[in-house]
């Protein structure tokens, strides 16, 4: 057994809003059962400072990101865990616009 492979970028998005439910792939494990995933997202390509969602846990290939601006572009990133670690993260997502909340009326 081995740490999982890098993963495929996030592609495919829930848009809400102030949130964005994010989803993907898990890589190949190799034999070893992948036990969580780890995210994060960022305003730039880069990923400079970016933040990470933890508490992904078992099979689950999917999250909503809550707290997010609106009319902002994000990107994200994720990686597997498995018992020999985590993969490599992936490559950034396309950027993806969070929802403007919807006004009220009164």
């Amino acid at each position: 057994p081995e740490r999982p492979s890098k993963p495929e970028a996030p592609d495919r998005f829930d848009l809400l809003p102030r949130a964005v439910v994010v989803h993907w792939k898990p890589s190949d494990s190799f034999g070893c059962e992948i036990q969580a995933f780890a995210l994060r997202y960022a305003e730039s390509r880069d990923m400079s400072r970016c933040c990470e969602v933890s508490g992904i846990k078992g099979k689950k290939s999917n999250v909503a990101v809550t707290s997010l601006q609106p009319a902002r572009r994000y990107f994200f990133q994720v990686r597997c865990i498995n018992a020999m670690g985590a993969s490599d993260w992936s490559d950034p997502s396309e950027p993806v616009m969070v929802r403007q909340d919807v006004p009220c009326k009164m």
